[in-house]
């Protein structure tokens, strides 16, 4: 009874599935904004690039990235968010804007 549905748990291949449907974003508990891309996710920072201050892509990996979203949205429509569960913090999908294929 104290179990979650295994199908409203959001898995890093639904992270991969919405990063290849594009126009998806992630919310850190650090308050950063994440693009998701089907291999990973990408936010802006600034580094030092041929002794120039530039915006870069900094690429981070679905499985590091994965405890630190808060929520996932796709065009103003909340995927996926982060709740507490049975003292563990699980990103439980929501059912509106994606459904996991069969």
């Amino acid at each position: 009874m104290n179990e979650i549905r295994p199908d409203r748990e959001m898995t890093l291949s639904d992270l991969r599935k919405l990063g290849g449907q594009g126009n998806v974003t992630a919310y850190l508990l650090t308050g950063e904004i994440v693009t998701l891309r089907s291999d990973c996710g990408t936010t802006p920072k600034r580094a030092i690039v041929d002794g120039e201050l530039k915006m870069v892509e900094e690429v981070i990996p679905f499985h590091k990235l994965y405890r630190q979203i808060r929520t996932v949205q796709r065009d103003h429509i909340l995927i996926a968010r982060r709740e507490r569960y049975n003292n563990q913090s699980i990103l439980r999908l929501t059912g509106k804007g994606y459904h996991r294929p069969n």
